[in-house]
């Protein structure tokens, strides 16, 4: 078979054709679906945080007054909090921001906190 390699011209063409579902809409609506999964993930895991923090309460609450704590809490808790912070990651890596664990500020002077935040920035 005898074919002729296409021009420049052809492959723009080509190219301008396969682009042109990708313009600005398409990356607006794109942008849209990608931060409401990011919202709804988020919204799960601070829900599911909040319902950990309850049946704390309750486990709490029992373990004062019945002497029948709730085991679950205690077995699954590590485990809720580690889902919670990896749903809020989708939001956070979304609007490029860092999520920040203090732990030294109240162990430490304001001058060693400082320390730290400069050698965790290298």
């Amino acid at each position: 078979m005898d074919r002729k390699s296409p021009g420049n011209a052809e492959l723009l063409s080509k190219a301008r054709e396969l682009l042109a579902g990708s313009g600005p809409s398409s990356v607006k609506a794109a942008r849209t679906i990608v931060t409401g999964m990011a919202n709804a993930f988020a919204v799960a895991g601070l829900s599911l945080l909040l319902i950990l923090a309850v049946f704390t309460l309750l486990d709490g609450l029992l373990r004062a007054f019945a002497n029948t704590p709730i085991d679950l809490v205690r077995e699954i808790g590590d485990m809720i909090a580690a889902i919670c912070g990896t749903c809020c990651l989708p939001i956070v890596l979304l609007h490029q921001n860092n999520i920040v664990l203090r732990i030294f500020d109240r162990i430490l002077p304001p001058s060693g906190v400082r320390v730290i935040d400069t050698t965790q920035r290298w």
